[in-house]
């Protein structure tokens, strides 16, 4: 079987001749049948994952508003993206140890519990702690699945494929932004996590059943890779690098919460983010024998592809984990309607990642295309900027369609790059990498954004109201309760309403500059041949 034919015969496209196979073939891992199989069960659980991500984005206001912590939402909306991004490198270590599928099946598990802990939970701190379960598990269900396609599709098959994954987790996280706003309209907050129970057991089922097995690499003949299993995992850098985020995101918390008083311990999180983050560089630079993240590796093109990948996160979710809060108190309207504005820029990335995806597929080229979309969504971004100052009108929500229709070009361009780029050998590790950066713009870019909007929206409502005797209190009250404002009176509810404005205005700037930084990374970087 030359070249052509066993790459037709791996993606399954029917072009083998029926000679070529055999019946026992066809149920050996590798074969056109398991891995066909390997990818539709994988793509079922990165849809669950992506609509559990995404829930929160539309529901953490109502759901915090109604622990009357609204000022704390930050913790509500990052949790799931914390417990993500801390166990991204675990699942590339195991999945080399292990195998995909043992690996993904405990992951399944892990999220079922995590669903469970979400809508039993009686309280925001006991919410918080099951999302970051779910984050946890959610992590393996994405990145086994990229790991398992790298694994057996050739790379100029690649990134048509993955533009399919992509949209099945944009679709995903589409659908969980207008499911939660209107399931939290209509019924209790908590179905929206026990009702994805029955889901995710269905993929452990099938998944045992009919997932084919896929051999550890660390068993692989010719692998020279150090110590791996439980025993040489990095447990030290692994827990230093969540003390570095953790407290990184107390920093930012600090900063959005410009009502309450100042405490003379607010130096300790900037201590602690300094502390750790050194420790974490020496640890994966001297000690670590077998390092969570490939340190030699980022001072190459692989560090360049990740930062990528964190600014663009950054701009993007630091603007839409604001979009719901500002339709509500600016336009006065429900969470389902926020919600749309956010499908429709998930509608764009996965129009984005499919054109994208076969552009690459025919010509073998990204870096001309990649410049352009990137350019574009500089001048998007300024023209959200200068269209939303003074409100938005419905169909001004559509230009979120193709600054969604961008970043989906570059995920898929910057994904096929990264994967020619790097060696083969540590692909695995290189891709649970290059999904860390990318989960830490995702848990970075709420966390800046609400910190940038609720300092300026509390500044600028400090300046504005009236001077009384419960200031302070009504101020609380207002950044606590997205929908406080609504039992004021109509001067106070304008006042309000302009505050928040001037605070939500400065975002589409932020997302620009993060966009500008995206078009300088990517002019440096060489091409990568695609074969």
């Amino acid at each position: 079987m030359d070249r052509e034919e066993h790459e037709s015969y791996l993606l399954g496209d029917g072009t083998s001749s029926p000679s070529t196979a055999s019946d026992d073939e066809h149920e050996k891992p590798g074969s056109r049948k398991s891995n066909s199989l390997a990818i539709y069960v994988t793509f079922l659980g990165v849809f669950l994952a992506s609509i559990d991500e995404t829930i929160a984005i539309t529901t953490y206001s109502a759901i915090a508003s109604q622990f009357h912590l609204m000022t704390e939402s930050s913790w509500l909306l990052v949790a799931y993206s914390f417990g993500y991004c801390i166990s991204l490198p675990v699942y590339g270590r195991l999945s080399d140890a292990y195998g995909c599928k043992k690996v993904l099946i405990s992951a399944y598990g892990l999220f079922t519990l995590g669903c469970l802990a979400c809508g039993f939970s009686t309280s925001l701190f006991q919410l918080i702690t099951a999302r970051v379960l779910s984050g946890l598990s959610g992590a393996g269900m994405i990145v086994l699945t990229t790991i398992i396609l790298s694994d057996i599709v050739p790379p100029k098959e690649l990134a048509l494929l993955r533009a399919y994954e992509n949209t099945v987790f944009s679709v995903g996280r589409g659908l969980g932004a207008p499911l939660g706003g209107l399931l939290v309209d209509v019924i209790n907050w908590r179905w929206l996590f026990l009702g994805q129970v029955p889901l995710v057991l269905m993929c452990v089922l099938f998944a045992v059943q009919r997932l084919p097995s896929f051999e550890p690499k660390s068993k692989r003949p010719g692998n020279h890779q150090p110590r791996s299993g439980f025993w040489g995992f990095d447990f030290a850098g692994l827990f230093s690098f969540a003390a570095t985020i953790s407290s990184l995101l107390f920093l930012l918390r600090d900063a959005g919460a410009p009502a309450k008083s100042s405490s003379e311990w607010t130096h300790i999180p900037a201590l602690g983010f300094i502390t750790s983050s050194v420790g974490f560089i020496l640890i994966e630079v001297f000690w670590a024998s077998n390092p969570i993240i490939p340190m030699d590796l980022m001072l190459k093109s692989l560090g360049a592809y990740c930062l990528i990948q964190v600014t663009m996160f950054i701009g993007r979710f630091s603007l839409n984990s604001n979009i719901i809060p500002y339709f509500v108190r600016v336009e006065d309207s429900s969470d389902f309607y926020g919600s749309m504005v956010y499908l429709i820029s998930s509608l764009g990335i996965s129009i984005g990642g499919i054109i994208g995806g076969n552009v690459i597929k025919r010509t073998h080229r990204y870096k001309t295309m990649t410049v352009a979309v990137v350019l574009g969504s500089v001048i998007l971004y300024l023209g959200l900027f200068v269209l939303w100052r003074d409100g938005c009108p419905p169909w001004e929500t559509f230009i979120n369609l193709p600054i969604g229709a961008v970043m989906g070009v570059v995920l898929s361009s910057q994904f096929i790059s990264m994967t020619c780029s790097s060696p083969k050998p540590r692909l695995a590790v290189c891709i649970g990498t290059y999904f860390v950066s990318q989960q830490l713009g995702i848990l970075l870019g709420p966390a800046i954004g609400l910190a940038l909007v609720q300092g300026l929206f509390g500044a600028s409502l400090e300046r504005n109201l009236p001077e009384s005797a419960n200031k302070a209190a009504l101020i609380l009250n207002i950044l606590d309760d997205v929908k406080y404002a609504r039992s004021l009176s109509p001067a106070l509810q304008e006042i309000v309403r302009s505050s928040y404005l001037f605070g939500f205005q400065f975002v589409p700037l932020l997302s620009a500059t993060c966009s500008i930084v995206i078009l300088v990374i990517i002019l440096l970087l060489r091409e990568e041949k695609i074969t």
